[in-house]
């Protein structure tokens, strides 16, 4: 009868396994004190605008116009530091905002405001959209 103990091959993966249990928590500490350092000395911290529900996106515009994508298919803008009281644009009927789906960019045009465009990224979930069996919500591709 052969005697039991340790065998080579399970003691190698414990020792494997401490050891990289070891390395990421040291990363994940070094991580943390890093998030908690401020920003060099030639950075300034300024909050523009508050009180937004998930904002997802932003971009620039002349005329210190920000344009604000929010997550359910809204389009806010804030002009010398106010926002705007009417949206820019509302499409939440034909947004999916499932789990990270939703209103996800912006861009304006760069020759904006001579080319008066503003480009959205969102995931299409078409109105009258069917439920598959399975009982999820899809979006659907849209050229």
């Amino acid at each position: 009868m052969k005697e039991q103990g340790w065998s080579p091959i399970p003691l190698a993966t414990l020792v494997c396994c401490i050891v990289v249990t070891v390395l990421f928590a040291l990363t994940t500490e070094r991580v943390s004190a890093q998030s908690q350092l401020q920003p060099d000395s030639g950075f300034v911290e300024d909050v523009v605008l508050s009180d937004l529900p998930l904002s997802t996106a932003v971009a620039f515009a002349p005329g210190e116009r920000i344009f604000i994508a929010i997550k359910e298919g809204i389009v806010r803008v804030a002009q010398g530091g106010s926002l705007l009281s009417t949206p820019f644009i509302d499409i939440t009927s034909i947004v999916n905002r499932r789990t990270d789906r939703g209103l996800g960019g912006i861009a304006v045009d760069p020759q904006f405001p001579s080319r008066p465009y503003v480009y959205l990224f969102f995931t299409y979930d078409p109105p009258r959209a069917g439920i598959v069996h399975d009982g999820a919500d899809h979006g659907r591709h849209s050229d």
